[in-house]
């Protein structure tokens, strides 16, 4: 069953994503993401934003989709709640819907930084992709 986790690393934190399929896998990883700054469930999914990447490694397509999710919510002043992946051909296209951070009814008291190439791995591993890495607060 498709879920999210957020695992300690020293002083920052790290997200991981768990599904039937890496592009699933990258969603939940995503959740996670939002996660570290506010419960998911309290963000709206009011606006949605088209993302396309492109990467030959499933690592490094990992590591920019983090990558880009930060960059949304620093450039849209937003937080994400739903996120749709597919990927095929080594191209990640997604559908991700939230709303704006002063529209949020919690305290966020967490900046995140950038993600970190610490634990970042996307393995397939008894019936289910794996997909995390750290996240630098």
């Amino acid at each position: 069953m498709a879920h999210w986790e957020l695992f300690s690393h020293d002083a920052d934190i790290g997200i991981r994503g768990i599904g039937e399929t890496p592009a699933k896998a990258f969603e939940m990883a995503a959740k996670a993401l939002t996660a570290v700054v506010v419960d998911p469930e309290r963000v709206l999914a009011s606006k949605t934003i088209s993302l396309e990447l492109e990467e030959k490694d499933l690592e490094f397509l990992f590591f920019e989709w983090i990558n880009h999710l930060i960059h949304e919510t620093d450039t849209q002043k937003m937080l994400f709640k739903n996120f749709e992946v597919t990927i095929e051909d080594q191209k990640l296209l997604a559908k991700i819907s939230g709303d704006e951070l002063c529209n949020i009814p919690a305290h966020i008291s967490v900046k995140i930084k950038r993600p970190t190439f610490n634990a970042l791995k996307v393995i397939h591993f008894q019936g289910n992709w794996t997909a995390q890495c750290v996240i630098d607060l």
